[in-house]
């Protein structure tokens, strides 16, 4: 595949990931409220004070990067990416209303390292997240992200430590992805 179609898939990708849910949300909230008493925004007020929105999408491009979200707390979603070239893992805070966001970073080749000879096959998607409620401010965020390579069947899963009273207070935050667990989907190997 030419660079030129790589770049033109990866975009593509991302603007549908992206605008697809914004598209089907707005015209969702636009028509809902017919009839109903609305806010100045044309949204029924009774659901302004409701409505959550929690994002969970997946996509990747073959051999190239994958994007998951996951909420990371009730005021705040993450976007992760994986570039499947060096291995980056990142995690971009998106924040709501005026809650602060943060940014979070790791290397999966240490854990996940491809198979010899072969492009890595990574595979990411994100799941919900919760523990008993800790002493302190600092707990794990509510989503884990989970990263596996296709080609060795490794699986690896990784958390990050949240703050929320920093979030609240307009602090943004930043830090490492704690491994949680690894392990093999599938004990053969693959022939090609």
């Amino acid at each position: 595949m030419s660079r030129f179609m790589r770049r033109w898939s990866l975009v593509f990708s991302l603007g549908l990931a992206f605008g697809l849910p914004v598209g089907l949300s707005c015209g969702f909230l636009a028509g809902w409220g017919r009839g109903t008493a609305v806010s100045e925004g044309g949204v029924p007020a009774s659901v302004l004070s409701e409505l959550r929105l929690k994002a969970s999408a997946t996509h990747g491009v073959p051999g190239l990067m994958a994007l998951a979200t996951g909420e990371i707390d009730e005021n705040a979603d993450g976007i992760f990416t994986l570039d499947f070239v060096t291995g980056n893992l990142q995690c971009i805070i998106l924040p709501r209303l005026q809650y602060a966001g943060g940014t979070y970073k790791g290397n999966i080749l240490g854990d996940l390292p491809p198979e010899k000879g072969k492009a890595p096959n990574y595979l990411i998607v994100t799941g919900a997240y919760s523990v008993p409620a800790a002493a302190g401010n600092a707990r794990p965020a509510n989503s884990v992200v989970y990263i596996a390579d296709a080609n060795t069947g490794g699986v690896v899963a990784y958390g990050m430590v949240w703050n929320k009273q920093l979030s609240n207070n307009g602090t943004a935050q930043s830090g490492e992805f704690t491994k949680l667990l690894t392990f093999k989907a599938r004990d053969l190997k693959l022939r090609e």
